[in-house]
C-alpha cells in the first residue's frame, strides 16, 4: 500500500507542477506580473530614450517630452536639474542620442506588484560637442523605477548604476 499512496502522490505533483508550468509559476497572477514587467520594461527603455536624449537648441521640447512620461513628483524633480542643462548645453552646443540596448525587470522577491516595477535599463548615449563630427559614446546602467498610471507606465524614479 505504501507503493500505491507514493505513486499516487507523484502523479498528483506532476499533474499540479505542469499546470502551474502552463500557467504561469503563481497561476493568473503569475502570468499577469509576467506580461506587467515585460510592458514596464519596454516602457522604461523607451521613456530612457527619451529622457537621455536631447539637443542643445531644443530644452523646452525635451523637458515637455521627457515630463510627460514621468510622475509628477518625479517630474518636479527631473525639472530641478533643467538650469544646469538649459545653461550648459547651449553654451557647449549638446547633442546628446540615447538608444536602450536592453531593459528588464529585476527580481523583486516578496514585494512584486504588477504596478509597479524596477527595470535595469542599458543605455547608450552618444554625444556631440560643438562642431564635432566624432561621437563620443558612453555606456550607462540606470534602474528605472515605473508605475502603472490610468494604464501608462510613468518613470518615478531613476538612478544610475
Amino acid at each position: 500500500m505504501p507503493l500505491a499512496a507514493l505513486a499516487l502522490t507523484a502523479v498528483v505533483s506532476l499533474v499540479v507542477g505542469s499546470y502551474f508550468l502552463v500557467t504561469g509559476i503563481s497561476g493568473k497572477d503569475g502570468g499577469d506580473l509576467a506580461k506587467a514587467q515585460s510592458q514596464a520594461a519596454a516602457a522604461a527603455g523607451s521613456a530612457s530614450e527619451t529622457i537621455f536624449s536631447f539637443q542643445y537648441d531644443k530644452l523646452d521640447d525635451h523637458l515637455a517630452t521627457s515630463k510627460a512620461l514621468m510622475t509628477p513628483a518625479f517630474a518636479k524633480e527631473f525639472e530641478s536639474i533643467a538650469p544646469a542643462l538649459t545653461e550648459l548645453a547651449p553654451q557647449r552646443k549638446i547633442v546628446v542620442q540615447g538608444v536602450a540596448r536592453e531593459a528588464a525587470a529585476l527580481p523583486c522577491g516578496s514585494d512584486c506588484s504588477a504596478d509597479k516595477v524596477d527595470v535595469l535599463v542599458f543605455l547608450d548615449q552618444a554625444r556631440l560637442v560643438g562642431d564635432s563630427k566624432t561621437p563620443t559614446v558612453f555606456a550607462n546602467r540606470v534602474k528605472v523605477s515605473m508605475v502603472r498610471s490610468g494604464g501608462d507606465w510613468l518613470v518615478s524614479d531613476i538612478r544610475a548604476l
